[in-house]
């Protein structure tokens, strides 16, 4: 007797309640910005200190990708998802509500975990869906920069006194959005040994290194920028417009991805992207007067890295969700370590330094996928 085929399908309105927790966490992600100096404000701390919480948070995010690895033929992604929401709304309403710093890097460790089980969870069902599409995988991520956007921009019109309405908001809208995703109930489909592609470990190697120093520039320019303008004009609430300004070209670009992924193939936007990028960093080095807005620039450029690589990594590994999640450890991993690293630099040598320490995390980031993209064999 012949089991009938699971179907697969993210339905539009499961799509939906996807793009709201993309949405929501984007918003707290681009936050960020504004939430570090705040906390620094708020705990007496200094700014390189108050940046172990983002090394913390994105620990946490790792174990919830590893998590959701070890789970991933055993449980559905209507599960994981569930998971994902109460932990990140318990450990961000915690960052913000927290009395002490002590309590703050536990909060983190949660919202992490969280945040890392929903967004492998999420990426995992979009882009190996039945129904999976370039155009909707480059419209999930351009929705994740509209929530990065609302998360400086929101502090900067209200001031940083709101901050923690503002957070604790967005994981009421992302816990609310649940609602839409009954048609998740399904599992990832996992092929067997005998029938999944064998995986060229060189490549994937030299995919995890390029997407890490991707993530760890996004990370780093998204949550220092706005420290570097704080520090130029005494605001933060400037800082944090500063900050809206990255995530805003950041989502254009983005959004301008999703159509040209139907004329331009995955691994000419994902080149294109970081090898436009790497003159504008260097304008930001040279020109220290405009380089917050190159910064910002720059974020125009390399918005369409990430739905590239994970489009691009998803057809080359038909069967193989461990791939689209080495794409997750790699990007938890490059904002585990680069971040935070940035910070005590800042620390240390001011916050004009940011371009300085970007230009060599892109360099190694387009090194790898240049080679990566001409080595990788082609799937047939």
């Amino acid at each position: 007797m012949t089991l009938p085929k699971v179907t697969r399908d993210v339905s539009q309105k499961s799509y939906l309640g996807a793009s709201a927790i993309f949405a929501s966490l984007g918003l707290t992600s681009g936050g960020w910005g504004p939430v570090l100096p705040w906390l620094a404000d708020k705990h007496s701390l200094e700014i390189g200190t108050v940046g172990i919480t983002l090394f913390v948070l994105n620990a946490g995010a790792l174990s919830g990708i590893l998590l959701t690895q070890y789970l991933v033929k055993h449980k559905t992604i209507l599960w994981f998802i569930r998971i994902g929401i109460i932990t990140f709304a318990f450990g961000f309403t915690g960052i913000v509500l927290g009395p002490q710093f002590s309590y703050v890097l536990i909060a983190a460790f949660f919202a992490g975990f969280g945040f890392g089980v929903l967004d492998v969870g999420l990426i995992q069902a979009i882009t190996r869906s039945d129904n999976r599409s370039s155009v909707k995988i480059n419209f999930a991520n351009a929705v994740f920069g509209i929530g990065a956007i609302l998360g400086p921009l929101l502090v900067a019109v209200l001031t940083a006194q709101y901050l923690p309405g503002i957070m604790i908001s967005t994981v009421i809208i992302a816990a609310l959005a649940l609602l839409l995703l009954s048609g998740l109930n399904w599992k990832i489909e996992v092929h067997s040994k005998q029938e999944q592609v064998v995986r060229d470990k060189p490549m994937l190697t030299i995919f995890v290194i390029g997407i890490a120093f991707y993530v760890g520039l996004e990370v780093s320019a998204g949550s220092w920028l706005p420290t570097l303008m704080q520090e130029r004009t005494g605001s933060l609430e400037t800082g944090a417009i500063t900050g809206a300004l990255f995530y805003l070209m950041f989502t254009i670009g983005r959004i301008v991805a999703t159509p040209l992924s139907h004329k331009l193939s995955a691994e000419t936007l994902l080149l294109g992207s970081v090898s436009l990028a790497f003159p504008v960093v260097l304008i930001a080095i040279f020109f220290d007067e405009i380089s917050p807005f190159a910064i910002a620039a720059m974020g125009l450029l390399i918005g369409p890295v990430f739905a590239a690589a994970s489009d691009w990594i998803a057809v080359r590994t038909p069967g193989d969700p461990l791939a689209t999640t080495l794409l997750m450890l790699a990007a938890m991993s490059g904002a585990l370590v680069l971040p935070p690293a940035a910070g005590f630099i800042l620390q240390s040598q001011g916050a004009s330094v940011l371009p300085i320490i970007l230009a060599p995390i892109l360099l190694v980031s387009l090194a790898c996928f240049s080679y990566m993209i001409r080595h990788w064999r082609k799937v047939m």
